[in-house]
């Protein structure tokens, strides 16, 4: 018996729809620059999602939290002259990179059956929010958790 695995896109026949949309990896990767980890979280469970992965869409949202944590980690124990934007590029470009390797066979297939590419205003305007909501984390631990020293 050959049993299926429930973390792979079904390959049944998708119902065509110019409504469907979905996010290429570039959009996930530049949602990461924009509004960090969360965002281009966000956009890629969002595709999971789409493609019928409802577990990898689960499993890539808490991934980003934990990359959250990590960059905010990373931000306050890095030199104080220490670049911010080369670890933020670094963490979008791995976005990049996954959502290359996990989307770009389900995208053709959906382009084939109608599918649109989803609009960048919405990327930006949600990364944006995301962003806005990474600072309010950002603050939110200064005030738990204050700097020592001085």
């Amino acid at each position: 018996m050959n049993a299926a695995n429930p973390d792979d896109a079904p390959k049944a026949q998708v119902e065509v729809s110019a409504e469907r949309r979905y996010y290429s990896p570039w959009q996930i990767c530049v949602a990461a620059l924009l509004g960090g980890p969360l965002a281009g979280g966000y956009f890629a469970s969002t595709d999971h999602q789409l493609f019928g992965s409802p577990t990898k869409a689960k499993r890539t949202l808490i991934v980003a939290a934990v990359v959250l944590a990590g960059a905010i980690w990373a931000g306050y124990v890095l030199p104080e002259r220490a670049s911010r934007a080369i670890p933020a590029a670094i963490i979008a470009a791995i976005y990049r990179q996954y959502a290359e390797a996990a989307f770009s066979e389900a995208i053709s297939q959906r382009k084939e059956q109608g599918w649109v590419r989803d609009s960048w205003w919405r990327v930006v305007g949600v990364s944006l929010a995301f962003l806005v909501l990474s600072v309010g984390l950002n603050i939110l631990v200064l005030l738990v958790f204050p700097p020592q020293g001085n």
